[in-house]
């Protein structure tokens, strides 16, 4: 289940910022780098149109309200994990309820790639993701302490260049709605769907695994990839 339809852009990887060393200024031009990808590319390498972006499934689009299908979880969807869409996923290691958000260079965040985040994990566990440049090269990043504040603001601090969660991490905060300039500066993040942090029990509130739409995408709990 889509979170919205969304138009691609290009692959972006938000990174850890200030630079501290020439390491840190080669990771900036590479996000720059990063930013041109697919520029203008209608022929889906850049690793997600907009039906692909999410692998995740909502807790309530079981779609009836009819008699169980006979697969012993007591849901009607016949694929036995019990969360009632039927693709069998809600059983993953990796699946938790999730928040979406979009990163783009657009300053008004009209566009950009979607990145859907766990929340309900423990603090110290390790939310992972690699993307892949135009010129073939991995590049990971992490992030812990992922969760919603009070005011149902979404929060987590991000590490780059590991899928550990180890080194220096930069907190960040987002709101349902709002565009805000990211780090680095060139990017701008907007909070495209908190409703797991605004109300849990709402049907836009989904439970799946965590997907980035960046080309090559993919997506890893305490270093181990999630399927």
């Amino acid at each position: 289940m889509q979170i919205f339809g969304l138009t691609r852009s290009t692959s972006l990887l938000p990174i850890a910022w200030p630079l501290r060393s020439s390491h840190d200024a080669a990771t900036v031009a590479l996000t720059l780098a990063l930013a041109l990808t697919g520029c203008g590319d209608d022929d889906g390498d850049d690793g997600a149109s907009e039906g692909e972006s999410t692998s995740q499934t909502s807790a309530d689009d079981g779609g009836t309200t009819g008699a169980d299908t006979g697969d012993g979880d007591g849901d009607g969807d016949g694929d036995g994990d019990g969360d009632g869409d039927g693709d069998g996923d809600g059983d993953s290691a990796c699946a938790f309820p999730l928040v979406a958000l979009q990163t783009g260079q657009d300053s008004t965040c009209a566009g950009g790639n979607v990145h859907t985040w766990p929340i309900g994990m423990a603090p110290e566990d390790c939310h992972g993701w690699v993307g892949v440049d135009n010129m073939g090269q991995e590049h990971a990043n992490s992030a812990n302490a992922i969760g919603c504040n009070p005011d149902s603001t979404f929060t987590f601090t991000q590490f780059a260049g590991n899928l550990d969660c180890s080194g220096s991490g930069v907190e960040k905060v987002f709101t349902m709605g709002v565009c805000e300039q990211d780090i680095p500066p060139v990017l701008y993040t907007l909070g495209l769907n908190l409703a797991c942090c605004l109300d849990p029990s709402s049907p836009d509130c989904v439970t799946g695994i965590p997907s980035v739409e960046v080309q090559g995408g993919s997506v890893y709990l305490n270093g181990v990839a999630c399927e």
